[in-house]
């Protein structure tokens, strides 16, 4: 029994020395944010810098498609988190496991000692011979690409990114996409497309616009649908079971 009442408080002894290790620890220097609720920056084609200085300065670089921007404040030590401040507005960030986590704007942000890299994702090379019927049946969407950032979707929509995963239907030519919000323009009765050369496409031109949209069958059975309405999109997508 004594054994046990010494176990006991020695752990928590240990509990109570957790804070004030926190507060020992050296959080100077440059954080890097590596992902956001598990979507890895570097593949969205941002970046995020926090860089805490020795005198309580502290400073904030941040990078997206090719727009940067830095700002000035400071920062502190707080109940064991690190409390940064720019503009007046704080933002705490908690030490776990050497990194520094917060929450930014509902998402979780993990910031590491080493900058994030980009995970390049490989696919399989055009299945030119794909027949109209390799096409037909329910897909839901794995990945996205669009203006440079490469999406799981799966992880986007867990982070709530995007609100429902996207699916696709084809159906005697006849496509339906669900799960864009604002790109769901197709009605209710789809979109008709042309079958030619192991593919379907369409194409439309609005005033000055046009809109085209490819679908193309992949060696592996990956679904891939290239969109291009001002900005080129490519979503790929597996068969729905």
């Amino acid at each position: 029994m004594k054994k046990l009442i010494s176990l006991v408080l020695a752990l928590m002894m240990a509990c109570m020395l957790i804070p004030a290790m926190a507060e020992e620890q050296d959080v100077t220097g440059d954080w890097y944010l590596t992902d956001v609720s598990g979507m890895n920056v570097a593949n969205l084609g941002m970046s995020m810098i926090i860089t805490l200085n020795a005198d309580g300065t502290a400073k904030v670089s941040m990078e997206m498609q090719g727009e940067k921007e830095e700002k000035e404040g400071t920062w502190a030590l707080e109940d064991g988190k690190v409390v940064v401040t720019i503009d007046g507005e704080p933002l705490s960030l908690e030490l776990v496991d050497g990194k520094l986590t917060a929450d930014m704007g509902g998402q979780t942000g993990t910031f590491g000692r080493e900058p994030a890299e980009a995970v390049a994702t490989e696919f399989a090379e055009e299945k030119t011979d794909a027949t109209a019927e390799e096409f037909e049946g329910s897909w839901k969407a794995t990945y996205m690409s669009v203006m440079g950032m490469s999406i799981d979707v799966e992880t986007a929509v867990s982070a709530g990114q995007l609100e429902a995963l996207p699916m696709l239907t084809m159906k005697e030519g006849q496509m339906s996409l669900e799960g864009l919000g604002s790109m769901n323009m197709f009605g209710e009765g789809g979109l008709q497309l042309t079958f030619a050369d192991g593919k379907y496409s369409f194409s439309m031109t609005l005033g000055e616009s046009t809109i085209s949209i490819e679908l193309a069958m992949l060696q592996d059975g990956t679904l891939r649908m290239n969109m291009s309405a001002g900005q080129e999109i490519a979503l790929y997508f597996a068969k729905a079971e």
